[in-house]
């Protein structure tokens, strides 16, 4: 860029000095305009051979010549270049550079600034303002007119930089998101691409408007030649075969196959692989070996009064046939989901008072052996038929129960259920009525926990309330253990008990490397999702290794909805495993 012109101080440029001053105090307060001339001699003062002296020159700041302790925007104005102002155009500022050998640009980068002008009050260089005409804060490139102003504050309407290309739309701008409009949003030179709003097309090969299943996906405005707004085409090549039945999947096979069959591993879901079967079934396609998952079963103790007042009728039925009828069902309904022992007192292996072992001791698969034995006791013949010792040993009864083993089992959660008609009677071994409370209470403490059901209207209400309170699962209301009047009652309160114990709890053989690559499936079908709200679905406990179901899941298992669980491990280092629980 050329320097500027240095003109001598002539009265013929008298004029021009003046009013160049004048614009050197509008720009900045901190300017010196002193004449720096020898007197009466009327020309600039140069240095040795013509050159400029230091500070002289129009560009930059110079010298302190006037020794106020402040650099003048220039010295010597007598002595320096001055532009020529177009008095008609005050944004514009001609400074004697030839604009078609690197002279300033109408459409430099933004923000544009001028070389060789005036300097601004902050010593910045003065800048070219374009017209914004729709406000958007981003410049046309040029003016109207054919002339952009030049200063240091925007005039009205303009900007400092000329990015917009469309000053016409206020919605098109650098700043914009590209949309599917047919326009150029974002000023980058294309329309429509990478557009907020574009739609997936399919590979259409056979050109019958239905796209490839498998085929191309691309995302566009509108759909390209050769590509469908569907996936509806099983077989792309073939234009007569197009969407499957209702129910069919499309297979990789390009064949239309019912739900659950597979011709490979894309035709099945997370979490589920196509086996030899041709069906798809919970796994992994990596290769891993299935690790099982076992429900977790609450043990219960079933302790049943098997006095003589058991052959006592409550509507027309003895208590004893209400009873056996009762836990009959109660082990029907939840075989499998609780782990049910059985104990008779008073029984006979001791003499009146004392108790032996447990009847049938808690253990997998004893619903069966409870069921039995409880039918033939109901024949007046059979040695458990309630026709003595005609005692009624609460104490002893519940000592009994405290050891048995399965209830004790570190890691499981242990249940008794006192099944009473009356109060203890005959008998203090265990230390009566105080020696149950004590016993009960020492269970609890251990973990344990006693329901307490009252059968009939023999029974002594105040007593059994305190056993129900010290066992730890009182009712909510009074009173707190449950009464039982008749037969249907009786059901209820055991089936009432039943639905507390049954858990939707599945331990795991290991613990998944990654909680977030784990599939659950019902019946190895229907994929359950994680809900850690706990209001539908299921989820994992690290510290017990155990998957839980919730709400609805859990009630779909626990009345035998769904009779087959499956978790799936993913593969987040190469290994995967199959979790199944009965």
């Amino acid at each position: 860029m050329k320097r500027p012109m240095l003109v001598r101080r002539t009265p013929s440029s008298r004029r021009a000095q003046l009013l160049a001053a004048v614009l050197l105090v509008a720009c900045s307060d901190a300017l010196d305009v002193a004449a720096d001339a020898r007197p009466g001699t009327g020309t600039t003062d140069l240095g040795p051979g013509g050159a400029v002296p230091p500070g002289d020159a129009m560009t930059g700041l110079s010298q302190d010549a006037g020794g106020g302790g402040r650099s003048d925007a220039v010295s010597n104005v007598a002595d320096a270049a001055v532009p020529a102002v177009d008095a008609f155009d005050p944004f514009a500022l001609d400074t004697g550079a030839d604009p078609t050998d690197g002279g300033p640009s109408l459409v430099d980068a933004a923000p544009v600034f001028i070389d060789g002008g005036l300097p601004c009050p902050d010593g910045s260089p003065q800048r070219r303002y374009f017209p914004d005409a729709d406000g958007d804060g981003y410049g046309d490139v040029i003016d109207l007119s054919g002339r952009n102003p030049v200063g240091c504050e925007a005039p009205a309407g303009y900007v400092g930089n000329d990015q917009d290309c469309d000053d016409g739309r206020a919605e098109t701008n650098p700043s914009a998101s590209e949309r599917c409009n047919g326009f150029d949003d974002d000023c980058n030179g294309s329309v429509d691409d990478d557009a907020a709003g574009e739609s997936p097309f399919y590979r259409d090969v056979d050109g019958d408007g239905f796209g490839d299943f498998y085929g191309d996906v691309v995302f566009a405005c509108a759909a390209p030649q050769g590509y469908a707004d569907n996936y509806d085409d099983c077989n792309d090549g073939a234009v007569n075969i197009t969407r499957c039945p209702a129910g069919d999947i499309c297979s990789v096979a390009q064949v239309c196959l019912p739900e659950g069959e597979c011709r490979g591993a894309l035709d099945c879901g997370r979490g589920l692989v196509c086996a030899e079967a041709g069906v798809c079934e919970p796994g992994s396609p990596c290769g891993g070996e299935s690790y099982s998952a076992a429900r977790v079963l609450p043990n219960l103790l079933i302790v049943l009064d098997r006095s003589c007042s058991m052959r006592t009728r409550v509507d027309g039925v003895r208590k004893w046939q209400a009873a056996v009828d009762a836990i009959t069902a109660l082990t029907r309904q939840y075989e499998g989901q609780i782990r049910f022992g059985l104990s008779l007192f008073p029984d006979l292996q001791n003499p009146a008072c004392g108790q032996g072992e447990v009847t049938v001791p808690v253990a997998d698969g004893a619903e069966g052996p409870i069921r039995d034995l409880l039918t033939a006791a109901l024949d007046s013949g059979d040695r458990f038929w309630p026709d003595g010792p005609c005692v009624t040993n609460i104490d002893t009864a519940m000592e009994q129960a405290s050891g048995e083993p399965r209830l004790n089992a570190a890691g499981e959660r242990g249940f008794a259920m006192l099944v009473t008609d009356g109060q203890q009677a005959g008998c203090n071994s265990a230390g009566g009525d105080a020696g149950t409370t004590r016993i009960i209470t020492d269970m609890n403490a251990r973990g344990v926990s006693t329901f307490v059901v009252g059968f009939g209207g023999e029974v002594d209400a105040r007593q059994l309330g305190v056993f129900a309170t010290a066992g730890g699962v009182p009712r909510p209301v009074a009173p707190s253990y449950y009464q039982a009047d008749d037969a249907p009652a009786l059901l209820a309160a055991l089936q009432d008990i039943g639905q507390q114990l049954v858990t939707c709890e599945f331990a795991l053989e290991q613990a998944p490397p990654n909680i977030f690559n784990v599939h659950v499936f019902f019946d190895r079908q229907e994929e359950v999702p994680r809900d850690v709200d706990h209001r539908d679905g299921w989820d994992y406990d690290e510290a017990t290794q155990t998957v839980t179901f919730y709400g609805p899941s859990c009630d779909r298992l626990t009345s035998r909805e769904v009779t087959d669980v499956d978790v799936v491990f993913g593969c987040p280092s190469g290994e995967a495993g199959g979790g199944e629980a009965p």
